[in-house]
């Protein structure tokens, strides 16, 4: 191993920040008294709550803390990797309505037209 790379690999250290998340900790009750700020140290969450503001664009979260620490190219990566997990979570939970879910079929609009002719009497 070369020593001047192991001289800089023994300098760097992890992600270390520390800030609010939008969530306050009072909305949490008595059970999350330390969720309302967001600890990070050698790349470890150790708490706190990662929101809107952990993973948005607010100066000083978490992606802003990551490009300062590692750069430009890794953190697209992480901005890459972040949106990838948000989509499969909005595909596995989210709600969608296509046109197919609008357009009454043909037995539901029969008993709809019956509905509203026997209002009508």
């Amino acid at each position: 191993m070369n020593k001047e790379y192991e001289y800089k690999a023994s300098k760097l250290t992890g992600l270390n920040v520390s800030f609010k998340s939008k969530i306050s900790a009072k909305e949490w009750g008595p059970i999350g008294k330390e969720e309302g700020e967001v600890l990070i140290r050698d790349n470890e969450h150790l708490k706190g709550t990662l929101d809107k503001n952990a993973f948005g664009a607010s100066e000083y979260g978490l992606v802003h803390a990551f490009y300062e620490v590692y750069g430009s190219e890794k953190a697209g990566e992480l901005l890459t990797s972040l949106a990838r997990v948000f989509t499969v979570f909005l595909q596995t939970y989210g709600f969608t309505c296509g046109l197919d879910d609008l357009v009454i079929n043909r037995k539901y609009d029969k008993l709809r037209r019956e509905a509203i002719e026997e209002g009508h009497r």
